[in-house]
This record gives C-alpha cells, sequence and structure tokens, in this order.
C-alpha cells in the first residue's frame, strides 16, 4: 500500500521551478541531485564504487550482507 501523496509537493515543485527559472539569467547554474547521480553512476568505476559503499554499510545489517554477493556485482556492472 502507498502512502497518500503529499498535497503540497506540486506546489512545492512548481515554486521551485520559477525559483530555479529566476536565477538562470542572473548566471547561476542550477543542479540538480538525481541528473548528477544518474550521470555519475553512468561511469562503471564510480557506479561499482558507490554500491560497495552502499552494502558494505555495517549499519545496514544482514539484508546487506546478503546483497553483496552477485546481485550486488550486477548493480556495479560486473557480470558473474
Amino acid at each position: 500500500m502507498m502512502p497518500p501523496a503529499v498535497p503540497w509537493a506540486e506546489r512545492a515543485r512548481a515554486e521551485h521551478d520559477a525559483f530555479a527559472d529566476a536565477l538562470r539569467p542572473a548566471g547561476v547554474a542550477v543542479l540538480y541531485l538525481t541528473e548528477l547521480l544518474q550521470d555519475a553512476l553512468e561511469y562503471a568505476p564510480a557506479r561499482k564504487q558507490a554500491v560497495a559503499t552502499v552494502t558494505s554499510d555495517r549499519r545496514l545489517g544482514e539484508a546487506a550482507a546478503a546483497a553483496r554477493g552477485p546481485s550486488a556485482a550486477r548493480l556495479a556492472g560486473n557480470r558473474r
């Protein structure tokens, strides 16, 4: 079951986009984290390091330890 959508999220996104549009003519570079992450993860060594870092965090427990096997290797772009 999915939680209900945040009722103000759409308006917040519209306000953010309007603010970003106002900043761009002043020479401000507006960066979006999702786009930066996608770009970084297209680079195989960065993807491999990100997967290894996330799945090796001991605070994540047994589920992360299990994910360090072949599934994690596939996520990192290594074929086993």
